[in-house]
C-alpha cells in the first residue's frame, strides 16, 4: 500500500512540475502584431491586425466596447479583426488589448474619440484680431493630426506641435493673420479638423480683424534716430545687431552686412510700436519696439521666419567694429542663452581658448566662474544654467593666449520673474529667504499642462475635483481675472482688479508634482512658513499672541506690512464651492497660504491669519478641497 502511494504521488508531482514548468527555457518565443495603437472615430468600425507567432497565443481586452474576431489561436500568421461600437458618452475612452504568446507579452493601446471627435479647450465661435501680422493659438487635446483651413489668402496655417499617437496629447494648433492693409475690418471663417474626419467634425470660428496701422518709412524711432540724427552730427549712421552692420533709409529701403561678409537687402517699415524689415528672398524680421533713444532701440524681435513668434528681447546699438559683439538671445529664470561675435583676435596672435566670464559683480574675468567655448568659428552660442531667479548677472566674453587675456565690454543680466503664463513678479528678501511679493496667478503647471478652472457658476466642479483629489483654480469670488473688487475697503495698496490678489488653488494644485511654481522657486513647506515668521519677529510657539507676525506679513489698512510680503486678506473658497465672504469688519476677514505639506493627520498645513487683531495667526492646518492663494519661496541659491 505504501509503494502505491507512494508511486501515485510522484505521478502527481511530476505532472505538476510539468504544469508549472509549461515555458521552455530554452525556446526562443517570438510573435509580433502589425500595429500596437488603434484609433477609431466616434462612429465606431474594424480595422485588421495581423498577428505572427511561433506558439499558441491568446488575447484579452479590458473593456466590452470593442472585441476581437477570435481571443486565442495557434502559431503561425493569423488576421484579426478589431471591432469598435459607436462612441456614445461625452468623452474619449481609451482600451488595452494584451496578447499573449508563451513568455512574450503585447499589448495594443486602443482610443476611440468623444462624440466631438477632438478638444479645443479655448475656443470661441468669434476671435479679434489685431490689424499686425500676428499669431493665433488653440490649445487642443488630441490624438489625431489637425488641419486649419481657410478661404482668404492673409490666413496662414502654421506647422503645429500635435504629435499623433495615445494617449491623446495638449497642444497647440497655430494661425497667422497676415497684415490688415486695409481701411477696414475684414472677416473670415476657419475650420479646424481632423485628418480623416467627416466635416461633420470640424469646429468652424469667425475671424474678425482690424485695420493695421498706416506704415511709415519716416518713423522718428528709426530713421530721426539713426540716420539723421547721427548724419547731422558726423557721426556712424550704422546700426549693428548681433554684429551685422544694418542701414535703413527714409526711402524704405534696407541694407544688412553679416559678419561672414554676406549682404542682405530689402525694404522696411513701421506699423504702430513694430518695424518690419523684408528680405528679398521672402522671409522677414520684426522688432516689437519698447523703447528708442540716442544710443539705441529696444524690443522684442522674431527671427527671419515668416511663422516665427516673438524670440527674444533685443538691441539695436550703432556699430562700433568692436572685437566682440555679445548680445542675449534669451533668458528664462534660471537659463541665460547668449552669443558672442568674435570680429578680431585683439593682438593675441594664437588664441588658446575663448568663452565667456560670469558674476554678480560687474566686469568679471577669469578668476570668476569662466565657460570656455570649443567654437573655433566666428560666432559662440551657448547657454548658462542653474542661474537664479530675480538676480542680476555681469558676462564678458574673453580670449586669451598663454600669457594674456583680453576681455569685450561688461553686458548686465538681469533674470526675470516670470511663470508659465508670463506673468511678471517682484521679490522680497526676508532674513535668509528670498520669496515672491505677489501670490501666484498661473493658469498652468510649469509643464505646460493646464488647471481645470471653476468659476462661480460651477461649484460642483470645484467639489467634484476635490473629491477626486485633482487640481482646480479660479479667481476671488469665482469671478472673472478682470473683475474689479470694488466692494473690498479693506486691502489698501491693491488696485482691487481679481487677477491682482492671485489665483485661488485647492491644495492637489499646489503639492501637485508638476510643479506650481515656475522654475527655480518651489511651493514652501511647514519649516519654511515657520523660519518666515520667525523672521520678521512672531513667536513660532504662540502664533495668536503675535501682532510682530502680522505687523511684518500683512498689507491691511492697519497693518505694517514692514517687509513687503503683500499678504492680502480675501478669504477662501469652501469645499462645496462656495465662498466665505469677507465682510467690512475686523472681525469677518481671513487669510491664508498653502504649504506643499501634509499633516500627520493627513490635512495640509498653511500660514493663515484669522479674524484679524481678535483673532489668531501661524502655522495650521486646513481642508485640501478649500481654494487659497500660494505664495512661493525661491529655490536655494547655486554659487557661482
Amino acid at each position: 500500500m505504501k509503494k502505491i502511494l507512494i508511486s501515485m504521488f510522484l505521478c502527481i508531482l511530476i505532472v505538476s512540475c510539468k504544469k508549472v514548468n509549461e515555458l521552455n527555457p530554452d525556446f526562443i518565443y517570438v510573435m509580433t502584431l502589425s500595429q500596437e495603437s488603434v484609433n477609431f472615430v466616434p462612429a465606431g468600425g474594424t480595422t485588421k491586425i495581423t498577428l505572427t507567432s511561433n506558439y499558441k497565443w491568446s488575447a484579452v481586452i479590458d473593456t466590452t466596447w470593442c472585441s476581437l474576431s477570435t481571443s486565442s489561436g495557434d502559431q503561425g500568421t493569423t488576421e484579426l479583426t478589431l471591432t469598435a461600437e459607436q462612441n456614445t458618452v461625452i468623452e474619449e475612452r481609451v482600451a488595452t488589448v494584451t496578447v499573449t504568446a508563451g513568455a512574450v507579452i503585447r499589448k495594443i493601446k486602443v482610443v476611440q474619440l468623444n462624440p466631438d471627435g477632438f478638444e479645443i479647450s479655448n475656443f470661441q465661435p468669434v476671435v479679434n484680431a489685431d490689424g499686425l501680422e500676428n499669431i493665433i493659438e488653440l490649445t487642443v487635446k488630441t490624438n489625431m493630426k489637425l488641419t486649419a483651413t481657410s478661404s482668404a489668402d492673409w490666413i496662414v496655417p502654421l506647422e503645429s506641435n500635435i504629435v499623433p499617437g495615445n494617449p491623446p496629447k495638449e497642444a497647440k494648433v497655430r494661425i497667422m493673420v497676415k497684415d490688415n492693409t486695409l481701411s477696414q475690418n475684414r472677416e473670415t471663417n476657419v475650420s479646424i479638423n481632423g485628418v480623416g474626419l467627416t466635416a461633420d467634425f470640424a469646429k468652424t470660428f469667425k475671424i474678425i480683424q482690424t485695420p493695421a496701422p498706416v506704415a511709415s518709412n519716416s518713423d522718428a524711432r528709426v530713421v530721426g534716430t539713426w540716420l539723421i540724427g547721427r548724419v547731422s552730427d558726423g557721426g556712424n549712421t550704422n546700426l549693428s545687431l548681433l554684429g551685422a552692420i544694418m542701414k535703413f533709409t527714409t526711402g524704405g529701403t534696407y541694407d544688412e552686412t553679416l559678419p561672414s561678409g554676406v549682404k542682405n537687402t530689402g525694404t522696411w517699415n513701421v506699423r504702430g510700436d513694430r518695424l518690419g524689415i523684408y528680405y528679398s528672398d521672402g522671409s522677414r524680421r520684426y522688432i516689437y519696439l519698447t523703447s528708442a533713444t540716442s544710443d539705441e532701440i529696444a524690443g522684442k524681435m522674431t527671427p527671419t521666419d515668416l511663422g516665427s513668434a516673438i524670440l527674444y528681447d533685443t538691441r539695436l546699438g550703432i556699430y562700433s567694429g568692436a572685437a566682440f559683439g555679445l548680445s542675449i538671445l534669451e533668458k528664462t529664470n534660471t537659463t541665460l542663452t547668449y552669443m558672442v561675435l568674435v570680429n578680431s583676435d585683439m593682438g593675441l596672435g594664437t588664441v588658446t581658448e575663448r568663452g565667456i566670464c560670469i558674476s554678480k559683480n560687474a566686469n568679471p574675468t577669469l578668476s570668476d566662474k569662466k565657460i570656455s567655448s570649443s567654437s573655433t568659428g566666428s560666432v559662440i552660442i551657448g547657454q548658462i544654467t542653474g542661474l537664479t531667479s530675480g538676480e542680476t548677472y555681469n558676462i564678458r566674453a574673453y580670449q586669451k593666449n598663454t600669457t594674456t587675456q583680453v576681455y569685450s565690454d561688461n553686458l548686465e543680466a538681469p533674470m526675470p520673474v516670470i511663470d508659465i503664463d508670463g506673468n511678471s513678479y517682484t521679490i522680497v528678501k526676508i532674513g535668509n529667504q528670498v520669496w515672491m511679493a505677489q501670490n501666484l496667478k498661473t493658469s498652468k503647471f510649469r509643464d505646460g499642462t493646464q488647471i481645470a478652472y471653476f468659476d462661480k457658476t460651477q461649484n460642483a466642479g470645484w467639489a467634484s475635483s476635490g473629491t477626486n483629489l485633482t487640481p482646480a483654480y479660479c479667481w476671488i469670488l469665482g469671478e472673472a481675472s478682470t473683475f474689479v473688487y470694488t466692494d473690498d475697503t479693506w486691502n489698501n495698496g491693491t488696485d482691487k482688479i481679481a487677477k491682482t490678489y492671485g489665483a485661488y488653488y485647492n491644495w492637489y494644485t499646489a503639492s501637485d508634482k508638476k510643479n506650481l511654481a515656475p522654475e527655480g522657486w518651489h511651493v514652501p513647506t511647514k519649516a519654511e512658513f515657520i523660519t518666515l515668521i520667525a523672521a520678521v519677529g512672531g513667536n513660532t510657539d504662540d502664533f495668536g499672541a503675535s501682532l510682530a507676525f502680522k505687523n511684518g506679513l500683512l498689507a491691511h489698512d492697519h497693518y505694517l506690512n514692514l517687509y513687503g510680503w503683500n499678504g492680502w486678506s480675501v478669504n477662501q473658497r469652501g469645499p462645496n464651492g462656495t465662498w466665505n465672504m469677507p465682510g467690512t469688519t475686523i472681525g469677518s476677514h481671513e487669510c491664508g497660504w498653502w504649504s506643499s505639506e501634509n499633516s500627520d493627520a493627513g490635512y495640509p498645513w498653511m500660514i493663515y491669519s484669522r479674524r484679524g487683531d481678535t483673532g489668531d495667526g501661524g502655522i495650521s492646518w486646513s481642508y485640501p478641497n478649500e481654494g487659497n492663494p500660494v505664495r512661493v519661496v525661491r529655490d536655494t541659491e547655486n554659487p557661482l
